[in-house]
């Protein structure tokens, strides 16, 4: 019979390597991705999901040279809820002004959503830093 000290050992070990395993996922995926095809800064923050980047380096699916773009796989709180502003607010101190490289939606041929905006993943440069005032 096991200890409840070798339980807890034994879920942690668990745990730990649950982690790994969806990081190792999480990596293969951004090392398929192509952050490169288009990039720019953040100029302007909607809400916590969608922001406008001035173009830089543009991919021929890019039309303007600022574009809405709106996070892929990203469900964000509405900003007429409680929440929205403080996650917009939390998206502005992450990303505005600063440099995003675009990885455009390969769903549609034009990669845009029904609002014309570009589906992207982003990647930014630099360190994650947590807005002023935020908990960790």
């Amino acid at each position: 019979m096991m200890s409840s000290r070798h339980k807890e050992m034994l879920g942690g070990i668990l745990s730990i390597s649950l982690a790994a395993a969806a990081l190792s996922i999480l990596l293969t995926f951004v090392c398929l991705a192509a952050p490169d095809e288009a990039y720019g800064t953040v100029t302007n923050v909607v809400d916590a999901s969608a922001f406008d980047v001035q173009i830089e380096k543009a991919d021929p699916r890019v039309e303007d040279r600022v574009e809405r773009v709106r996070l892929a796989d990203v469900n964000s709180p509405d900003m007429k809820t409680r929440d929205g502003p403080a996650a917009r607010d939390f998206t502005y101190a992450v990303l505005q002004g600063k440099r995003v490289y675009l990885d455009i939606d390969d769903l549609s041929p034009t990669g845009r959503d029904a609002e014309g905006r570009l589906v992207c993943l982003a990647v930014g440069t630099g360190q994650l830093q947590p807005p002023a005032g935020g908990q960790r």
